[in-house]
């Protein structure tokens, strides 16, 4: 009976049975709902990031909420081309996400981020095509580049007060974003900033922030 079912019942696991779960699990359901409670350093996270990748049908559910970390980080790259993660909630003591954390996670749409989030390294959501819900940290204080960039799907999101500025490209190619609320104080580049390199004798013009039919209201 439980083979035929289309999503596993969700599990707590240790990592490593975690891994061994979604490997003898992976063509068997669509869904596979994990619950993991366990340390995970840098090698931890690689070989999740292998054993996601190598699921091809399946789709995966992960809670990290209690897992602990090395040095409160979120390894660069630590989920990038996980086509299967489909959502995940990240652990309580995380304070800084690396650089294209889930870069590509093409099937992700709803992330937990908690409150604990100080930093969140450019490219972290590129191109996370699916992506539709987004809970920001209340400590979050810089959005950077092409954080959200090509998110095609993700029509609403809410910038937590402390954001004081939102770099270039951070959400071009927001389809779905027709309107976003930002607060009062919050920066955004608008595409008329000049930034110039006099040892080169250079200069660009610095990208929007925001598509043009994105819409920006304050509060």
């Amino acid at each position: 009976m439980f083979e035929e079912l289309e999503k596993t019942p969700q599990v707590t696991l240790n990592l490593k049975e975690s891994l061994k779960m979604i490997r003898s699990f992976r063509k068997k359901f669509l869904i596979i709902d994990i619950i993991i409670k366990d340390y995970i350093d840098d090698k931890g996270f690689a070989k999740l990031k292998k054993v996601l990748q190598s699921c091809k049908n399946a789709k995966v559910i992960l809670d990290l909420t209690d897992v602990k970390l090395l040095n409160s980080e979120l390894p660069e790259w630590a989920f990038r081309d996980c086509y299967s993660l489909l959502s995940i909630k990240l652990p309580d003591t995380l304070e800084s996400m690396g650089y294209g954390a889930f870069d590509h996670c093409f099937s992700l749409e709803s992330v937990y981020m908690p409150d604990s989030v100080k930093k969140m390294e450019g490219s972290v959501f590129f191109r996370c095509k699916n992506l539709k819900n987004v809970k920001l940290s209340k400590q979050l204080e810089r959005i950077k580049k092409m954080s959200f960039q090509d998110c095609e799907s993700l029509s609403s999101l809410e910038i937590p007060d402390r954001v004081h500025w939102i770099e270039e490209y951070a959400f071009s190619g927001c389809k779905s974003l027709q309107r976003i609320e930002l607060p009062k104080n919050t920066y955004y580049e608008d595409g008329t900033r000049v930034e110039r390199y006099p040892t080169f004798g250079t200069e660009r013009t610095i990208s929007p922030s925001f598509d043009k039919t994105t819409k920006i209201l304050r509060r």
